[in-house]
């Protein structure tokens, strides 16, 4: 259980394509597939990459380095050449998803600053590219705390954001779906309710494997949160509550998402 809740950073980012719902032609059939196919895409990478180096190095222990031992297990495989193209391939993939990630968070980010939960400034576009870009730049400039921590610290911070995130999503698929929406009968209860309480059971069991100083610093950012939600709950005068428009309710009946060839995000910018 320690593992896995070490582990899940790996699969971190496929939830990163439901940010680009605005941005896509046909999002309500090419974001779940996205997801999907990204999430089994990943597992089974990493599957055979896992099987590939229990192969190389039966016994664990006998690697010199278990923080960089995928070069080690290439050294071992296929010699200096081997190493010297995996480090080459590792390097554009740290880049590539460097860039995923800056751009998933960058559109939450500015998806906030439209709802004016953060400052308006954030959900500007560039006048061209019609990219959110000042929450670009804001995300990478916070990103440079990675020059002055270690990656554990980094993954277990990561880690708690995600599993809190993760957890609320079980929950709000309770709130929403089952109570909200009424999507119950037979296959609802188990798809709308059984299986959001157990994925929540799950996650709050993998947050007692994390490390004491991410409870810590995870408390201090959801008490940054809950200020920006509190303070917009005075703004607004009363319950600050999810607004469903009539595609969202709808969309199980009705697909509802931009024409092809159009691009939300640049039919309304700043909306």
């Amino acid at each position: 259980m320690a593992a896995a809740a070490i582990v899940a950073f790996a699969f971190l980012g496929f939830d990163g394509v439901s940010t680009l719902s605005e941005e896509s032609r046909n999002p309500q059939r090419d974001v779940p597939r996205g997801i999907v196919l990204s999430t089994l895409f990943a597992g089974l990478g990493y599957t055979v990459f896992s099987v590939a180096g229990s192969l190389i190095a039966p016994d664990w222990r006998s690697i010199m380095n278990l923080d960089a031992a995928g070069t080690e297990l290439m050294q071992r495989a296929g010699g200096d050449v081997l190493m010297v193209v995996f480090v080459i391939v590792n390097l554009c993939g740290l880049v590539l998803c460097g860039t995923a990630a800056q751009m998933s968070v960058s559109r939450v980010i500015y998806a906030m600053g439209r709802d004016r939960i953060l400052p308006e400034a954030l959900a500007r576009l560039h006048p061209r590219f019609r990219t959110p870009y000042f929450a670009a730049v804001l995300v990478s400039a916070v990103s440079l705390i990675a020059l002055v921590i270690t990656l554990e610290q980094a993954v277990y911070m990561i880690n708690f954001g995600a599993l809190v995130a993760f957890a609320v999503v079980n929950l709000a698929t309770i709130k929403v779906v089952f109570f909200d929406l009424r999507k119950r009968g037979a296959a609802g209860i188990v798809r709308n309710l059984v299986m959001p309480v157990l994925g929540f059971a799950f996650i709050a069991w993998l947050w007692t494997s994390l490390a004491w100083f991410t409870y810590l610093l995870g408390a201090a950012w959801l008490a940054v949160g809950a200020v920006i939600f509190l303070l917009r709950r005075r703004k607004s005068g009363g319950q600050v509550a999810l607004t469903f428009d009539d595609g969202m309710v709808a969309a199980a009946a009705v697909p509802a998402g931009p024409k092809s060839g159009e691009r939300e995000g640049a039919r309304t910018p700043g909306n």
